[in-house]
């Protein structure tokens, strides 16, 4: 189980134009496992964001923040699949920009990068498992994801919404054994 608490604010720094949006969360999770080890960790997260409004319905922004994913139960490690693995903790940094031209067009692009520590991963070539097959969930001490976000919309009609999204994006593990390859099963 979860517990814990979150705060967000959004402060109008210069009325209708520019805000900071500023936000924490701290969260101590706990796995009771019957038979297993049990394991506590006490984690948390930050966001800060920074946007200025230049035009109605168009927007610059630049934003960090500092986030955490404890292990789902399909995903416990160890040979046997019963460990629980330590959360992965990623900083996301993002800059960009949404520009509207009227109700007919809205364009944005949005650059980032996202660099995460211990990420949950599923590595197929570790020893084999007592059941025979390969592989374990383990946590990758390094991992980057850096790309481009681009999107389209369109209100041609009030009843009608029309819209493209598209990311380009290079995810690199970093360090270890594979420093340098792409993450296995994230596409580009």
């Amino acid at each position: 189980h979860e517990a814990g608490y979150y705060v967000h604010d959004k402060i109008g720094l210069i009325p209708d134009r520019l805000f900071l949006a500023l936000g924490y969360r701290q969260a101590r999770t706990e796995y009771d496992m019957s038979g297993m080890s049990d394991e506590a960790f006490m984690t948390d997260a930050a966001s800060i964001g920074l946007t200025y409004t230049y035009a109605p319905g168009s927007k610059v922004f630049v934003a960090f923040e500092r986030a955490y994913r404890t292990v789902r139960l399909d995903e416990l490690g160890g040979a046997s699949f019963m460990d629980i693995l330590p959360p992965q903790l990623s900083k996301h940094y993002q800059a960009g920009i949404r520009h509207s031209f009227g109700d007919w067009l809205t364009c944005a692009v949005t650059v980032f990068q996202i660099d995460t520590d211990d990420e949950i991963f599923y590595d197929p070539f570790v020893s084999p498992s007592p059941w025979g097959w390969f592989g374990e969930n383990v946590n990758y001490e390094e991992t980057r994801r850096r790309g481009v976000e681009l999107q389209l919309e369109s209100r041609p009609h009030d009843k009608v919404r029309l819209f493209a999204n598209y990311t380009w994006m290079i995810p690199e593990l970093k360090g270890g054994n594979y420093d340098g390859n792409e993450i296995p099963g994230v596409a580009q």
